[in-house]
This record gives C-alpha cells, sequence and structure tokens, in this order.
C-alpha cells in the first residue's frame, strides 16, 4: 500500500494547542524529500543497543541511527499514517493483546518550552493507535523501536 504524503500542508507543532510555544529544531532530508511511502518498506529498526547496554538515551540511539544512514521517518509521514490508520498491517500490532511501541519517528526533532530535544511516537494498547512525545534524554530499551525506511 503507497501513501501520499502532503508536503503542501507543512507540520507544525503550534497546530496542536498543547505544542504552541514548541518548534522544530531539525528534520531528516532524505524523509522529507518522500512525497509518498510503500507502508510495506517501512522498517522498524530496534533500539541500537551495543555490547551489554540495557538502555541508551533516545539523543545516542539518533547518533547511531544516523552514523547508520538510515532515513529517519518525520512527523508528516507519522500524521499520514495517524489518518489511514485502517491501512497500517496487521503485524505493526504485534502482541496477541494488540500492543506495540513505542515506535519513535526520530526523523523531526522538536523542542520544547524548556529547550529539551524531544519526538514523537506512535504505540497499540489493546488494539488501539495512540500518539505521544519523549524527550530524548530519556532511556529507550528493548521494545523501543524508530521507524526508518532502508535507503537502496
Amino acid at each position: 500500500m503507497t501513501l501520499m504524503i502532503d508536503r503542501s500542508v507543512l507540520f507544525h507543532p503550534n497546530q496542536f494547542p498543547d505544542l504552541e510555544s514548541w518548534k522544530i529544531l531539525e528534520q531528516d532530508a532524505n524523509s522529507l524529500a518522500l512525497s509518498d511511502i510503500d507502508v510495506s518498506r517501512i522498517q522498524f529498526i530496534p533500539i541500537l543497543l551495543q555490547g551489554d547496554e540495557a538502555g541508551i538515551s533516545g539523543e545516542e540511539n539518533l547518533i547511531r541511527l544516523k552514523q547508520l544512514g538510515y532515513i529517519r521517518l518525520d512527523t508528516q509521514i507519522l500524521w499520514t499514517i495517524w489518518r489511514n490508520q485502517s491501512i497500517l498491517p496487521k503485524l505493526w500490532k504485534q502482541s496477541p493483546q494488540g500492543n506495540c511501541g513505542p515506535i519513535y519517528f526520530e526523523g523531526t526533532i522538536l523542542a520544547g518550552p524548556g529547550g529539551h530535544r524531544c519526538v514523537f511516537f506512535l504505540y497499540c494498547l489493546s488494539g488501539h493507535w495512540a500518539w505521544d512525545i519523549s524527550y530524548l534524554t530519556s532511556t529507550c530499551v528493548l521494545g523501543c523501536e524508530s521507524a526508518v525506511l532502508i535507503p537502496v
């Protein structure tokens, strides 16, 4: 299934009442260049732990994703997926209870009112999708994943 990404209406956090004072700090240029996306090509990359690490910060995971050259999906793609949940593969709801996540969309880095760097994420609880925001200072552990495309 191919989703069209409407880049004519750019995402901005001030579209949400609770995020009025937030701003975009950086975006993945390769993700922003996408005008459509084949949902079957989206990969969920587990948090990039090394050695005996039990967890790493979101900032460290972001550094490792960049080093590996993944296309980190941006917030405009997240909102396109959000508005088209019916086309999402059932595989995205991984557990028999229909739970999964968090799935981070690190192609858009935001700054909250205190200057903290954040990203949006999706999760599924009891078969229902929801979204939230995570500070990149937070610890990511097993079970956390990043939504990416692998360059061809």
